[in-house]
């Protein structure tokens, strides 16, 4: 091959090129993206299959999931997130912070495209102070989904999983 014919990343087979991407943390691709349009491509690429490899992951359905996430404007954080910027790093849950008076969309979207449903907590979680005023409504605990099976507010349906 000559030096006319390209040499490097360009000429790479695809599937080689994501391999390769695949080890490269978040920071690193940031870089990598700001020094071509093709590398900024690349690099998005990337990002977009952690991104489907984490609802992937979570049994969550791919565009379905990242619609809710934009009208919701749902932002996953924790754990999940670490996993995709350190490949290195196993996830043991999901979460997701949801702006106040969005959660019910998000629980619609949970029992809708999901084994998943709402269990009820032990309101002695949920005391209140009783010297508040009994008429002020208490501050809500809304704004966090968490996918952990152990420690969620949702649990799976079905036995075993």
């Amino acid at each position: 091959m000559n030096a006319a014919q390209g040499s490097g990343w360009a000429t790479m087979p695809p599937e080689m090129r994501q391999r390769v991407m695949g080890f490269v943390t978040i920071p690193q691709l940031a870089a990598l993206g700001a020094t071509s349009r093709q590398h900024y491509f690349w690099a998005k690429s990337e990002v977009g299959r952690r991104v489907n490899g984490l609802l992937d992951e979570w049994q969550l359905p791919r565009e379905p999931a990242k619609d809710i996430m934009r009208t919701e404007k749902i932002v996953f954080s924790g754990s999940a997130i670490l996993g995709m910027m350190d490949r290195s790093f196993k996830p043991r849950d999901l979460d997701g912070y949801v702006p106040r008076g969005r959660i019910e969309a998000v629980e619609e979207f949970l029992k809708n495209h999901t084994q998943y449903v709402k269990v009820m907590q032990d309101d002695a979680e949920y005391e209140t102070d009783e010297s508040e005023d009994e008429d002020e409504e208490s501050e809500e605990v809304e704004g966090a989904v968490d996918f952990d099976e152990a420690d969620s507010e949702y649990e799976n349906e079905a036995a075993g999983q």
